[in-house]
């Protein structure tokens, strides 16, 4: 199960984040970060987009995912680089998904299901063995 960095979920993960991404905030804001954490995360985008008719189609992609104003901005910042590395903030997604687990599992021993009900369920929704899901529930009570 992929996880995805939403703006409600900003203060709950804003310290676990690399501070590569908080410098990125700070010239194009929060959701326009969290949108390319969320398309690019993992890859490296080169900063000369748009000098060549493929690499032209490639930034109007990416103005399309962040918006033309954040897409300027986020150009003028990083011109200097060649490229730009943007982090798939994989310790922040597994923070979240830790939350949600843990979350989930309450509610599915408030609705009358057994612990061990519960945690087979959430194994296969997250695709994690069982003993990964009690770890996690340990850690996040």
């Amino acid at each position: 199960m992929q996880f995805s960095i939403t703006p409600a979920d900003y203060e709950k993960i804003k310290d676990s984040l690399p501070e590569s991404v908080k410098g990125m905030i700070a010239v194009i804001g929060m959701e326009a970060v969290l949108k390319l954490i969320n398309f690019y995360g993992g890859l490296t985008i080169p900063m000369l987009m748009g000098r060549t008719k493929s690499s032209r189609a490639k930034l109007d992609k990416f103005r399309g995912i962040i918006g033309d104003d954040a897409a300027e901005k986020f150009q003028r910042a990083f011109l200097a680089n060649e490229d730009v590395f943007i982090p798939r903030c994989d310790k922040a997604k597994q923070m979240l998904r830790n939350i949600s687990i843990s979350n989930e599992f309450d509610s599915m021993l408030a609705e009358g299901d057994t612990a061990q009900e519960a945690v087979f369920f959430l194994s296969l929704k997250y695709e994690l063995s069982d003993r990964q899901i009690w770890r996690i529930l340990k850690k996040n009570p």
